[in-house]
């Protein structure tokens, strides 16, 4: 196997395949445990959709689209007056294959996402480093349940992620390219403007200020027919946003009486960042962040210099994502693709005299990993239930109908969606 991956290495074909597929095939340690995490996240594809807002609005735009055959306001939903190039994106998978035909472009983003991740990560950590911080991701529990379910979050990611790609790279790059990549990631969830500071600061730093400018000006142009569209219908382009107590119910939802209680909480908890990304309730992602944060006091200042605008990115990013109602990883993937680079460099510029430390360090991450890779297995078994013939298509929708999820599941499976506009 060693073999191929070297010859792959050597041959014209090598441009054809990413990188991360050549480097992960060459390592029979690495490229089993992709394969296990990833077979895991596949069995996913061939469950009902059971995911919240993917049932309660993404593929019920996706299913309006072509019932219609074009893009109108329903009053139902929202959100569909907001910026869903995910749901129209969903359209084609979904028209020729159904929910499973999405489900598997979903897990299709999912190694997406890895490959960029790569592609940023390889040049400034190495192979090892890059692979098993891509490893650390992909066994993220919200990277598990997003690859095999019909949210945006991914696409989202990949335009970013792509974004950041060209950004870092050293050879001359257009800021239009780059503005429009972050301008698709605005296009797929208006959340995403949270993130332009982060990408602004970014760019200063790491090209000019020109550069930036530009960027983000593409960036605003490419969601613009959105807005406009929007405020066609409605007369907000940035509908629902100050017509509605939609911020305001999910900062009363989660115990706070006001926005300004919750903002302060939240200030509040800047310095323990590294502990609430690493520990999100019912959203696992990495001991990685804490670790990290523990050995970034033992760097050299001319490492921090030198990558402060990795930095600078992460920081903004992620105070961001904190200060914003409600806290989930999905929200910010970009954001936690950088901070485990960061955590890495960290990792791989310890002085010589923290080596052990290092391994100490390494090793609670492996354990992480073999965490979230147990805890998504428990889902599988789940799954396989169903896809073995122990338990009925009604009994696993019953099982995941409760609460909140029953209502928006009804209509799905109910066929409410499929008549609509007809």
């Amino acid at each position: 196997m060693l073999g191929i991956g070297l010859w792959i290495k050597r041959k014209n074909i090598k441009r054809l395949v990413p990188e991360f597929f050549v480097d992960v095939w060459a390592s029979r340690f690495f490229r089993t445990l992709f394969f296990i995490a990833g077979l895991s996240h596949f069995i996913g594809v061939f469950v009902p959709e059971t995911g919240f807002d993917a049932v309660w609005y993404h593929l019920p735009i996706t299913q309006v689209l072509l019932n219609r055959g074009w893009d109108r306001f329903i009053p139902e939903l929202y959100q569909s007056a907001m910026p869903h190039l995910g749901s129209l994106v969903f359209t084609l998978p979904y028209a020729m294959f159904g929910i499973v035909g999405v489900k598997f472009f979903t897990y299709l983003l999912a190694w997406l996402m890895i490959v960029l991740m790569y592609r940023i990560a390889k040049p400034l950590v190495g192979i090892r480093y890059a692979l098993f911080g891509c490893l650390i991701f992909f066994t993220f529990h919200t990277v598990g349940w997003q690859a095999s379910s019909a949210y945006v979050d991914s696409l989202r990611t990949v335009f970013e992620l792509a974004a950041v790609s060209l950004i870092m790279e050293n050879k001359r790059v257009s800021p239009v390219s780059a503005g429009i990549f972050l301008g698709l990631a605005l296009s797929t969830k208006l959340l995403a403007f949270l993130a332009l500071p982060a990408f602004f600061l970014f760019t200063v730093l790491r090209k000019h200020m020109r550069f930036a400018v530009i960027m983000c000006a593409i960036a605003v142009l490419t969601v613009t027919p959105w807005l406009v569209q929007s405020y066609i219908w409605t007369g907000n382009p940035i509908y629902p946003l100050f017509q509605s107590s939609l911020g305001i119910d999910q900062v009363t939802h989660l115990g706070y009486g006001t926005v300004l209680s919750w903002l302060t909480h939240q200030i509040l908890m800047i310095p323990l960042l590294p502990i609430v990304m690493s520990v999100q309730w019912g959203d696992w992602t990495s001991p990685i962040f804490i670790v990290g944060a523990l050995s970034a006091i033992y760097v050299k200042k001319e490492v921090w210099k030198k990558h402060r605008d990795l930095l600078a990115f992460v920081f903004v990013f992620m105070i961001s994502w904190l200060l914003f109602p409600p806290l989930s990883v999905r929200y910010a993937l970009t954001g936690f693709v950088m901070a485990i680079v960061v955590c890495l460099l960290v990792f791989k510029n310890l002085p010589q005299k923290f080596h052990t430390l290092r391994h100490i360090f390494i090793v609670i991450c492996w354990l992480g990993i073999a965490f979230n890779l147990v805890y998504r297995f428990g889902a599988n078994v789940k799954q396989l239930e169903l896809l073995t013939g122990e338990i009925s298509h009604q009994t696993y929708l019953d099982q995941r109908s409760q609460g909140v999820a029953k209502g928006p599941m009804e209509k799905w499976y109910s066929g409410y969606w499929a008549r609509y506009g007809k």
